[in-house]
């Protein structure tokens, strides 16, 4: 399942780079990827320690998905935990 949403949400998609903590403000244990389709910016993230770290974002993204394609609700603070998240519409 989880390679099937991840093959349909980034089917059309640009790599752009990895992102880095300048991305996310601050120092987390995070790892993930950009992405760009059209003008909408696609993040994948997720914990590299295990640890769930709370992402403050200045505008909440758009959409966000789990690893299996269930919705969740986005607001400027969003946990991070070792199980991917996709964010679209991120600022």
């Amino acid at each position: 399942m989880a390679f099937q949403f991840a093959q349909s949400e980034l089917h059309d998609v640009t790599y752009t780079s990895v992102l880095n903590n300048s991305d996310i403000g601050g120092t987390f244990r995070l790892n993930g990827y950009k992405f760009l389709r059209d003008d909408r910016h696609i993040w994948v993230l997720w914990s590299l320690d295990g640890t769930i770290h709370s992402i403050d974002f200045r505008n909440a993204p758009l959409t966000a998905w789990d690893a299996l394609g269930a919705s969740i609700t986005t607001t400027n603070l969003l946990e991070i935990s070792l199980e991917p998240i996709y964010l679209n519409g991120v600022h």
